[in-house]
């Protein structure tokens, strides 16, 4: 197995082991980013006060596979991402060296900055259909609905209603800020 697939599949697994954690609270935070977003600031009720009142709320009302629904999607984001990110950091490096330097092993601030930023702008590009899917799965309640819900039953079929509604273009939606943020974390 060559360094590249071996770092681009260290990364996803370590990344999914990660998000197994965070996904619950993840999911708590987009439903009180979104909550009472439909309607005026005064008149919005208040479902989730906090994030371990969200956990306790959604498991109440949805079970566990409330507080992981959108896990499918955002394992394969993490994957995606934190894949790219690592799995082409260093041929990116070793070509900008050569490129500037002539010498695949010199060290550079510069080049390893650019081939950080440029790898993780990879990833979140990459990445962004199976982003916006998670969030909207995520958002997704049938008991206590917060934002718009699009009712996705899984990850693919997030994907099918997206294309059909929207084109690639609909798959893409936000890549341009994901790039940024990702930019700057990467770095």
């Amino acid at each position: 197995m060559s360094t590249t697939t071996g770092a681009f599949i260290a990364g996803g697994i370590a990344a999914c082991g990660a998000v197994t954690v965070s996904h619950p609270f993840e999911t708590v935070k987009v439903r009180l980013q979104l909550q009472g977003e439909l309607q005026s600031s005064v008149n919005a009720p208040r479902k989730y006060k906090g994030v371990f009142h969200g956990v306790g709320v959604i498991t109440k009302n949805e079970g566990v596979r409330g507080i992981f629904r959108g896990i499918g999607a955002a394992y394969l984001y993490q994957m995606v991402l934190n894949g790219c990110r690592l799995g082409f950091y260093e041929p990116l490096r070793k070509t900008m060296a050569t490129a500037v330097f002539n010498d695949p092993n010199k060290q550079s601030l510069a080049v390893n900055v650019f081939s950080g930023a440029t790898s993780g702008i990879i990833g979140a590009a990459a990445g962004s259909p199976m982003f916006l899917i998670k969030t909207r799965l995520q958002s997704y309640s049938p008991f206590l609905p917060a934002g718009t819900q699009h009712g996705y039953t899984s990850a693919v079929d997030g994907m099918r209603k997206i294309y059909a509604a929207e084109g690639v273009k609909g798959m893409y939606r936000g890549v341009e800020a994901v790039s940024v943020v990702s930019d700057n974390q990467t770095g």
